[in-house]
C-alpha cells in the first residue's frame, strides 16, 4: 500500500494505520510519504511553511513520531528510506544539495516503509 501525502490529512491516523495493516498480507508493507518536520525547510521557515499553514494538514511528523504511530497501530518493523529523489530540471548544485539533505534526513519529505510482519 502506498500513502503519499495522506497521513497528515487523517482524523485518526493510528486507527487508519491499523486498518491499513489489517489489509496487508503477511510480510507485505505500507510505504508512507509525508512532510518531514525535522527537515531543513521546517527548521528555517517554521510556522510560515505552507504545509504548516494548510488547514487540511491535521498531523505533522518526524521519524520518531511516525514510528510511534506505526508501533501503536501494530507494526513491529519499519525503516526510514533515504534513497535519492532527483528531478531533471535541477542543476548539478541543487541535485547535490538535495542528495545531501536526503542522506542526512533533513530533506522536506519523510519516507517510511512499515511491514505487517508474519502472523
Amino acid at each position: 500500500i502506498y500513502m503519499n501525502d495522506v497521513i497528515e490529512h487523517l482524523r485518526d491516523p493510528v486507527e487508519s494505520l491499523r486498518q491499513v495493516r489489517d489489509c496487508l498480507k503477511p510480510d507485505s508493507a505500507v510505504f508512507i510519504v509525508t512532510m518531514n518536520m525535522r527537515g531543513i525547510k521546517a527548521r528555517v521557515i517554521g510556522k510560515r511553511w505552507d504545509v504548516v499553514t494548510n488547514p487540511t494538514h491535521l498531523w505533522f511528523y518526524d521519524e520518531r513520531s511516525l514510528a510511534r504511530s506505526l508501533k501503536e497501530a501494530g507494526f513491529t518493523r519499519w525503516s526510514v528510506e533515504r534513497f535519492s529523489v532527483e528531478f531533471s530540471h535541477h542543476g548539478i548544485l541543487r541535485r547535490n544539495v538535495q542528495r545531501l539533505l536526503q542522506w542526512s534526513g533533513f530533506d522536506t519529505s519523510l519516507r517510511m516503509l512499515a511491514w505487517r510482519g508474519e502472523e
